[in-house]
């Protein structure tokens, strides 16, 4: 029924959504089926209510390990202003290592949990106490697990121990780490002036990018997520960006306009509220909707209609305008061009050296030349709340609906396609709007703001991680570009050839030829 009722990207999610409401009516106990309801409510965007049902589905199955993987995911979903998500994500992670000693997953969930919290410490003393294998030292399977033993040595690393590191990556490339493990072995070894050492593992990678690339991107997806600086965890996030680009000036200018309407005080500053369409939006993706005539886009005039649109879900979204009078393409429909940006290094710059001409923080990023585009499957309306009109990602990590998406290495092609001048107008202003953001983003990452918990910046930079993050832009029917998403880029999709060159470039194997990314500093 729900294959008849959905589309070439799969059965319709509303049609499932209902059909496993109908089983669990007649058996609550069900978990797989409370399971499934989970993923299609977080599918759908609804999260209050996906981590409800997986509450439930825990409860029935207790044993249930991904069921508890899972959640922890969606529980670091919600964006809520005091970090409740990560606080019961920290507890779930422990009381499952606590329960299931001999599962790496959830030493490996617990762990960069916390270092993504800014608790460095507290993450090496949960992967000490995986690595001794309970009070009789008979749990094995942790200590011999390749990303266990991975992440403790980069939590080490970081720390500026090289020792032990270098022990512990060599026993996780044997041990299933691979191309992550070869990635930080190298890191390692350059730092200690072991070129040759360096040389092999560098050689290693170019292997794995030959012969096997999609092991390759899973492994920097890893290191994107796993091992990202926290400063990144929060301007990722819908709500940490508005709050950024609101306080450095960008809102309004380069950023459309955002409204979190979630348990305000009085105590808030007024809110400033200009009427127009407006879109919600999760964590790290666009609301789909609480049924399937609410649709993610809605026409607001005052505060009070932004705050009935996001209901009951107002703790894990936010609003954002839409970019008015859109440009668009051929047939009067929405486009977006979706950029991969990677950031090599964030550090407070040298007096005699201002990288970025400000005085306040030197950034190191590249920028894709071609880009991703995504055309809305429906002629745009301006004021209409058909999300077909409006959206161009639908189709992007599970939201149900397809849009037209290819990758673009023509620009030039594009540009006469599109009618903008694309080497004279549209490059340099997208180019200048992510110069701009990226430095207001990072200027919170360096002096100051250099330290979140015991995690340092400076120290996390010394290792020479890049991060890859993926900026999505609306053109204006002037050609002013607004980037409307910055959130953490699918290196693992086998589709994304404009992606797979930034991790190239970021793992240090594009090889020779002409690089496909352009400097921004």
């Amino acid at each position: 029924e729900a294959k008849a009722a959905g589309s070439e990207t799969g059965p319709d999610p509303f049609e499932c959504e209902d059909l496993l409401n109908k089983i669990l009516t007649l058996e609550p106990d069900f978990t797989a089926c409370s399971f499934q309801l989970a993923l299609i409510q977080r599918r759908l965007g609804r999260h209050a209510a996906a981590i409800e049902t997986m509450r439930s589905c825990l409860h029935t199955g207790a044993g249930f390990m991904t069921g508890y993987s899972q959640f922890g995911q969606m529980l670091e979903q919600v964006h809520g202003k005091e970090c409740r998500g990560f606080q019961e994500a920290e507890l779930l992670y422990a009381n499952v290592a606590q329960r299931y000693f001999d599962h790496p997953d959830a030493w490996i969930g617990f762990s960069t949990l916390l270092m993504r919290h800014g608790r460095v410490n507290d993450a090496i003393a949960v992967l000490r106490a995986a690595m001794v294998g309970g009070p009789e030292g008979k749990f094995v399977k942790p200590r011999q697990d390749g990303v266990v033993l991975m992440t403790l040595a980069f939590a080490q690393h970081m720390r500026g121990h090289s020792a032990e590191p270098t022990s512990l990556y060599m026993l996780s490339v044997t041990a299933g780490g691979g191309s992550a493990a070869m990635f930080l072995l190298r890191r390692i070894f350059e730092d200690c002036g072991d070129d040759e050492n360096a040389d092999t593992y560098a050689e290693a990678l170019t292997r794995m990018k030959r012969d096997s690339p999609q092991e390759l991107w899973r492994a920097f997806e890893a290191i994107n997520w796993m091992y990202a600086a926290p400063h990144w965890v929060t301007v990722l996030g819908k709500l940490g960006l508005a709050e950024r680009m609101r306080a450095s000036g960008l809102e309004g200018r380069i950023v459309p306009r955002a409204y979190d309407v979630y348990e305000r005080k009085e105590s808030d500053p007024p809110i400033d509220f200009i009427p127009g369409d407006y879109v919600a939006k999760g964590k790290n993706r666009v609301y789909e909707g609480t049924h399937p005539d609410a649709p993610r886009v809605r026409r607001c005039e005052r505060i009070e209609d932004v705050e009935a649109f996001l209901g009951d879900d107002a703790e894990c979204l936010l609003a954002q305008r839409c970019v008015s009078d859109p440009a668009t393409l051929d047939d009067g429909r929405k486009y977006s061009l979706h950029f991969y940006v990677v950031v090599f290094g964030v550090s407070s710059p040298e007096p005699e050296n201002d990288g970025d001409g400000t005085g306040t923080v030197d950034v190191r990023a590249k920028v894709t030349k071609g880009f991703r585009l995504c055309v809305a499957p429906g002629r745009y309306v301006e004021g209409g709340e058909d999300d077909d009109a409006h959206l161009t990602n639908r189709g992007v990590r599970g939201d149900s609906g397809t849009v037209d998406s290819a990758e673009i290495d023509d620009v030039a092609a594009f540009g006469a396609r599109a009618g903008i001048d694309w080497e004279a107008q549209a490059w340099p202003a997208i180019t200048n709007a992510l110069r701009e953001t990226l430095i207001a983003l990072c200027a919170g990452m360096v002096g100051d703001g250099d330290a979140v918990g015991d995690f340092s910046m400076a120290a996390h930079q010394s290792m020479r991680i890049p991060k890859i993050v993926e900026a999505a832009f609306v053109l204006d029917v002037s050609g002013a570009p607004w980037l409307v998403d910055l959130c953490q880029p699918e290196c693992s999709n086998p589709r994304a050839k404009t992606l797979h060159a930034a991790v190239e470039e970021a793992m240090g194997c594009a090889g020779d030829g002409e690089s496909a990314l352009e400097s921004l500093f």
